[in-house]
């Protein structure tokens, strides 16, 4: 029974740590973004 139990342990980890991947690719993207939106700002400020 613990085999079953340290089996179900390693896919719930395994499945969290795919979770945490695809959230953490969003998260990078958007932060990509929002850095873009920033320097284009800082860029229209400096032609003034």
């Amino acid at each position: 029974m613990m085999q079953v139990a340290a089996y179900n342990k390693a896919q719930k980890r395994a499945a969290l740590e795919k979770k945490i991947k695809i959230a953490s690719h969003a998260v990078r993207e958007s932060s990509m973004e929002v850095l873009a939106e920033f320097e284009a700002l800082e860029d229209d400020y400096e032609a003034f």
